[in-house]
């Protein structure tokens, strides 16, 4: 429009993007997705830890370990003709966790959910078991993973599909 026309108002400014996405604000939710996934390796690298504890007679194992990796252990170590197979079911839960942290970091938002869902299931047998202290620890490390895959979808929905 011309600058000397009677309804010429100055030049507009640009209008802000309706999708524009503080840089602080998706830093934040990257940091917390990653660090919800990670705890994934830290069940299994903590529930393999524990479980060799428990094979060498340790009584700290309480908190740091899967329910269901500590009731493997036992069944083996109590019953030596389920010994292999308590072994290798304890490799496969511990690489199952192992694994749901990779597909989770790689962003496989599926592999997280499973992962929370196996690890809830699993809060639920101390609960049983009436280990308090674990049932304390898993509590918080359900916190991290929940508020992990949380920001994970936020993220996921704020970027732009391609």
């Amino acid at each position: 429009m011309d600058p000397y026309h009677e309804t010429y108002q100055g030049p507009t400014e640009a209008e802000p993007e309706l999708n524009e996405i503080p840089i602080a604000v998706m830093v934040e939710l990257e940091k917390k997705y990653r660090n919800g996934a990670n705890w994934f390796y830290w069940i299994a690298g903590l529930s393999a830890l524990s479980g060799i504890l428990i094979l060498i007679g340790s009584s700290f194992i309480s908190a740091i370990t899967l329910g269901s990796i500590e009731l493997i252990v036992v069944l083996g170590k109590d019953f030596p003709a389920l010994a292999t197979v308590a072994g290798i079911a304890g490799v496969v839960i511990i690489g199952i966790f192992a694994l749901m942290g990779y597909l989770s970091n790689k962003g496989f938002g599926w592999a997280y959910i499973i992962g929370i869902i196996l690890f809830f299931l699993d809060t639920l047998l101390l609960l049983w078991f009436q280990d308090f202290f674990g049932l304390a620890f898993h509590g918080l490390v359900l916190y991290y993973l929940i508020t992990g895959v949380a920001a994970f979808y936020k993220l996921k929905k704020l970027l732009p599909r391609s």
